[in-house]
């Protein structure tokens, strides 16, 4: 005789079929919710998660980043930047460095300066103090090192910089191959900058950028690679014939 109480096995089957319309339910759910949250996402800044893109603090990409941390405030990267930043001023040079200048997600190196669409101008990424004064200059040390270093020269009261290993140097760069005292970096009353180097037992080398014009009589030395090459120009000798004949040929008249 069967027993009532014990439920059959078609009733087991429709309490299965029950628990997975709801389990399909609450996932069907779920997903709506994110489709939403996705197509609902405006662009906010990853640090302070503003909405807010003015012209005085625009939003910018200085990395790889996508998605919520694509953007971020010129203002708040730069006061990240400030924490990473480490200074050293002396009375003619003042000297800033940047320890892992990187995005700490992606890992790309931050340039010097970003372009804003919006604006249509380039924005400068490092901050830091430029004198009031014209006779300044701005050079940055380049190491193999994610590190960023800026040296800011005032000429002001001074016309004279030392550059070297030493810890007395107004340059400190801390090479093996820098002597103490390796090189000068002077003023002259034209307002031209001049390197003298300093019988540096590697030389002083200056990487050009453009054309530069060789001198004549007086030694010229280039690198080419790992060569060093040294050319000596010698201004061409005109004998007293050629001179007399190059000044009748001024003086006679052209008609």
């Amino acid at each position: 005789m069967a027993n009532n109480d014990t439920p059959s096995l078609s009733g087991h089957e429709e309490n299965k079929k029950q628990k997975k319309s709801k389990r399909k339910l609450v996932l069907k759910m779920k997903n709506d919710k994110s489709d939403v949250n996705v197509s609902t996402s405006e662009v906010v800044c990853r640090i302070c998660l503003s909405e807010e893109d003015t012209k005085e603090n625009p939003m910018v990409t200085p990395c790889i980043c996508a998605g919520t941390m694509k953007h971020i405030h010129i203002a708040c990267l730069r006061q990240w930047l400030i924490s990473k930043r480490t200074h050293r001023f002396g009375n003619i040079v003042k000297t800033y460095c940047w320890k892992s200048l990187e995005c700490e997600l992606c890992k790309t190196t931050f340039p010097n300066s970003v372009y804003q669409e919006k604006l249509g101008e380039e924005i400068e990424l490092l901050d830091y103090a430029i004198p009031s004064s014209m006779d300044y200059i701005v050079l940055e040390s380049v190491t193999q090192q994610n590190i960023k270093i800026i040296h800011v020269i005032d000429f002001e009261m001074n016309n004279e910089v030392k550059v070297g290993r030493a810890h007395d140097a107004d340059i400190r760069i801390t090479d093996i191959s820098v002597s103490r005292v390796h090189s000068f970096i002077k003023r002259n009353a034209n307002g031209d900058f001049i390197v003298q180097d300093n019988h540096s037992k590697f030389g002083t080398l200056i990487l050009l950028n453009r054309p530069y014009l060789l001198r004549y009589n007086r030694t010229n030395m280039f690198q080419v690679g790992r060569t060093l090459v040294e050319a000596l120009i010698k201004s061409p000798k005109r004998s007293c014939a050629d001179i007399l004949l190059c000044r009748k040929s001024l003086r006679t008249p052209s008609y």
